[in-house]
């Protein structure tokens, strides 16, 4: 076998390598709109949850579960899993009849309402009194719409496929007159817009608000997304920092630090999803509609399972199981992160993480996993808890694991043992005259095979080297290395390092010379080591010594 090919299967055999694979899970996602004086977002289950004024019952949440939300003046309006559209609140204008079909995006503006279809053509319904009617959508095929967020002045803006903005509807302070170019994204606001060119850039255009004040320049830079609100409107950089413009009464033109993924701006509030998923809002709070925010749009949330794991019976000693699945699942927003792994009761020892997928911050609905192995170090019943620090709420979670250890293993069977001597020669016969000698007996039997010991873990020592590696920063970094002295037999060994019953380094690899050299934290000066070894043949043997530098 190859060299690589034997190292590979070495660290294979072990579970010494964490697997690379990120979590899996079902790649939902959080997302938020915000309204009048209401904000509406869909959690992590696809299921919705509203807060702030419910007047009309704009934020009475409906049941079942959904892909995309907007929150309008008085009326919220969201697209089923199934893609129908369902709109609830204020209905005095239609505007929360939603139509029937399929639809891929829907908007809520003051009293009427839009939405893409799948086959990519508009449909609007709500406030349409005015002459002639202003509330018709245009015929063509459409890639983006945004209902106007004003009551009693219905206008909207659309993107067609080709690029191209679209408005109709009032036309007062100019806002219903876009540039010309190529769009992805156009945002209709009060009596303002706002639109995301395909060079990434911004254009504004219109009124600024009620008095007419015009619109100042966007900024500049780079953008991936944009929304228009009364009389404000905030995007989202290519750096996933937030910029607003317009009107900051109340703070809504004040976004706040940090990264965001996506952002919608409402009447005088705005709400978006930080890069770790937890949702922000900022601006106009009269309602409650800023704060407080549900806990499932803020925290991470952690579940565990199985919380019990049980080993096969009799593991022989100083032998390595095979691996346990442990899942954890992020039910709630915010990035989950393991802050700390460890081992706890009498026989922590004797069980360990081989692998994981654990080791990053878990976006919510993803899942990850750790593979536990045990290891036992004496016979019968062996029990310990994995505990799992996090931060969540709750912060701990345990899985009780249990196994059986067994006999330690016999070695192999010994070889043959020496041919045994002669016989002794045999009297002369009584009373008789030379008489001949009697024969020889004959050979004894060959002895039995005698019995092989254990060849045991193959570790003969154990050291820990720390010396200075670097500067950086004017400070000397200190590199600190586990080295371990191995029999011939052995080809590569995993070790952790405890003190105090904690684990404070460890790491694998494989031997070279006799020796398996380990690189552990600054400051690890010494303590307890469990070294799992793996041999020509692939055998697995652990055992426990002391080590200092």
């Amino acid at each position: 076998m190859a060299r690589g090919a034997r190292a590979a299967l070495i660290a294979a055999t072990l579970g010494l390598a964490l697997l690379a694979t990120g979590p899996a899970g079902a790649g939902a996602s959080v997302k938020v709109s915000a309204g009048g004086g209401h904000t509406c977002a869909i959690k992590i289950d696809q299921t919705i949850a509203c807060w702030g004024s419910n007047s009309n019952g704009q934020a009475t949440a409906p049941p079942g579960t959904f892909s995309a939300i907007d929150a309008g003046g008085l009326h919220t309006c969201a697209i089923r899993t199934d893609a129908s559209a369902l709109c609830w609140g204020k209905n005095d204008d239609g505007e929360s009849t939603a139509p029937p079909g399929t639809f891929t995006a829907i908007s809520a503006g003051g009293d009427h309402s839009c939405g893409l279809k799948t086959d990519n053509t508009l449909a609007c319904w709500g406030r349409n009194t005015q002459a002639p009617p202003f509330n018709v959508a245009p015929v063509g095929s459409f890639k983006a719409v945004s209902a106007g967020n004003t009551a009693g002045t219905t206008w909207s803006c659309a993107v067609d496929t080709g690029g191209n903005i679209t408005c109709w509807g009032y036309n007062s302070y100019g806002r219903g007159n876009p540039p010309l170019g190529a769009f992805l994204q156009a945002g209709a606001g009060g009596t303002h817009g706002c639109a995301l060119a395909t060079d990434a850039t911004l254009a504004c255009w219109g009124g600024f608000s009620s008095n007419g004040a015009p619109m100042p320049a966007p900024p500049g830079g780079l953008f991936t997304a944009v929304s228009a609100g009364y009389d404000h409107s905030c995007a989202i950089r290519t750096d996933q920092t937030l910029a607003c413009l317009g009107d900051d009464f109340f703070g809504r033109a004040t976004p706040p630090a940090g990264t965001f993924t996506s952002v919608n701006a409402g009447y005088s509030h705005n709400c978006a999803v930080r890069t770790n998923g937890a949702v922000a809002c900022w601006g106009a709070n009269s309602s409650g509609q800023v704060s407080p925010i549900p806990p499932a749009l803020t925290q991470a949330a952690g579940t565990v399972a199985p919380g019990e794991v049980a080993f096969k019976e009799n593991q022989p000693q100083n032998t390595v199981s095979a691996p346990q699945e442990i899942t954890v699942t992020n039910s709630g927003a915010a990035d989950l992160v393991i802050l700390g792994e460890s081992f706890t009761k009498d026989d922590a020892d004797d069980f360990f993480i081989g692998a994981s997928t654990c080791r990053g911050p878990l976006p919510g609905g993803e899942t990850c996993s750790l593979w536990v192995r045990f290891a036992p170090q004496k016979e019968g019943t062996r029990q310990a808890v994995l505990v799992l620090d996090t931060n969540a709420t709750p912060a701990r979670y345990e899985v009780s694991l249990t196994g059986d250890g067994g006999a330690l293993p016999q070695g192999p069977q010994g070889d043959s043992g020496p041919t045994g001597p002669g016989g002794p020669t045999g009297s002369s016969g009584s009373d008789g005259s030379d008489g001949p000698s009697g024969p020889s007996g004959p050979s004894g039997p060959a002895g039995p095979q005698g019995p092989r010991g254990s060849a045991g873990a193959g570790l003969n020592g154990a050291t820990i080297n720390c010396k200075p590696a670097k500067v950086r920063g004017g400070k000397v970094r200190v590199k600190c290395t586990l080295t371990l002295a191995v029999a011939s037999f052995v080809r590569g060994a995993r070790a952790k390092v405890v003190r105090g019953g904690r684990t404070v380094g460890g790491g694998t690899g494989l031997a070279r010379n006799g020796r398996v050299r380990i690189s552990l934290p600054p400051g690890v000066r010494g303590g307890q080591i469990r070294v799992v070894t793996i041999d020509d043949s692939g055998r697995l043997r652990a055992t426990k010594a002391s080590v200092r530098s």
